[in-house]
């Protein structure tokens, strides 16, 4: 059984900008309120149906695509940081103005642009973390952002929960004030343009030449790659499945909850994610532990199976232990998609296609969590929300069975590869 201190130990070595970027997650999640709420804002104090809803959150996510790849663009051509920190402070004075014109058809006007602004800043601010690690660390490294992500969500969805009848309003404005504190705090604490380089033994020993060797490729365009490499397009289809399974979590999860506990949905669904971040506070380090020398593609599909088996419970449940149970569960799975999707598109992507290719990735993912709010608004109108979790349990299947032939094929090239280096150096022995 390991330890609490052999666990912890799994961290040390990270540059302390890494650290520096946790604290600033922490911060961060702590107040991100608007988007886990924004389902029961938009049916619960605006009004909306589900459809309606779903409508306005498909409108948000288009809008993110082009943000995203322009964001991708201005990475690659200016700094991380600086790109990052000034969308940042765009998006949390958006969000300022939202907190004083809820309840206003206006208000859906600025939730829009923070959410274009917020589409321009993630690039860089994935592609940050590229600047102070490598394919060593870099699994490790997104494990630790995303502790630090859910110890703040911890406390931040409960009390988001808390507030939600009766302050409505600060959820825009506390996540406002949060993203401008991070955003001074990355000012001054985070270096730019820093590069941490390979260990000797992926420099000399030639470790990871697997997932490097395609920066031989950084003269092509940036598609032209991407169409090129079949490993990544695959990757990218699977990692669309992944996006609407876990976009579950803010539209299908919330409605369901809120149709069984009626006024108390809000509070409950509070307490649900907040179990989430707390599982993941607790499980992170060991799921790290036992993981971190996997492939990154078979560690996703066992986020998939995780969210197969979430998806089958909630098809039964209407109990909250039920809903505390799946979540649990469904908490596994997402640990295992956030420490490795990103892992993949870094450890698979050429240096100076890295920014862009960071945001069509996101595009990618962006296009997993777009058809959510209308596909599953519609479809819980019709079919309710039962059926609604059969569907998500097919799709993980799905996933889960894509993510297991991509680990198949990727052991078979290294088969292959360990195979054509023996005949090699059987032959110059000769």
């Amino acid at each position: 059984m390991l330890n609490i201190k052999s666990n912890i130990s799994e961290y040390k070595g990270l540059p302390r900008e890494m650290y520096v970027l946790f604290f600033i997650r922490i911060i961060n999640a702590v107040g991100n309120f608007v988007y886990p709420f924004l389902t029961l804002i938009l049916t619960e104090k605006m009004n909306y149906s589900p459809f309606e809803t779903g409508i306005i959150m498909l409108i948000t996510s288009v809008i993110y695509v082009p943000a995203s790849i322009l964001g991708g663009i201005l990475a690659d051509r200016w700094k991380y940081k600086s790109t990052f920190m000034l969308f940042s402070g765009f998006t949390g004075i958006l969000f300022l103005i939202c907190g004083f014109l809820l309840n206003s058809r206006i208000m859906i006007i600025f939730l829009i642009l923070a959410n274009v602004s917020d589409g321009i800043s993630q690039p860089s601010n994935t592609a940050m973390v590229s600047n102070f690690t490598n394919n060593e660390n870099r699994s490790t490294a997104f494990s630790l952002l995303y502790l630090g992500h859910n110890i703040g969500l911890s406390v931040g969805q409960l009390v988001g929960g808390t507030i939600f009848n009766n302050y409505t309003k600060y959820l825009f404005i506390g996540n406002a004030a949060t993203i401008f504190l991070c955003v001074i705090l990355i000012k001054f604490l985070v270096k730019e343009g820093t590069e941490y380089n390979n260990t000797e033994s992926d420099i000399d020993i030639g470790v990871n030449t697997e997932e490097t060797n395609i920066d031989k490729n950084d003269n092509k365009g940036l598609f032209k790659i991407i169409i090129e490499n079949k490993k990544l397009i695959f990757f990218s289809l699977n990692s669309m499945l992944l996006a609407f399974i876990f976009a579950q979590e803010n539209f299908t999860l919330p409605l369901h909850v809120s149709d069984i506990f009626k006024e108390n949905g809000a509070k409950y669904f509070g307490m649900l994610t907040s179990i989430n971040s707390v599982t993941v506070i607790l499980l992170t380090l060991p799921v790290t532990v036992f993981t971190n020398k996997l492939k990154p593609s078979l560690n996703l599909s066992l986020s998939a199976f995780f969210s197969l088996i979430t998806a089958l419970l909630l098809c039964v449940f209407k109990q909250l232990y039920g809903f505390i149970l799946a979540m649990i569960i469904w908490s596994v799975g997402e640990i295992f998609k956030a420490t490795n999707l990103d892992a993949y598109v870094m450890n698979n992507s050429p240096k100076e296609y890295l920014g862009r290719l960071c945001s069509v990735f996101s595009l990618i993912n962006g296009a997993g969590y777009a058809i959510t709010p209308l596909l599953m608004g519609k479809f819980v109108e019709v079919f309710g929300f039962k059926s609604s979790w059969i569907l998500v349990s097919i799709v993980a299947f799905t996933a889960l069975n894509g993510m297991l032939y991509l680990y198949r094929q990727e052991k078979k090239e290294k088969s292959e590869t360990i195979g054509t280096v023996f005949s090699v150096n059987k032959n110059i022995n000769k």
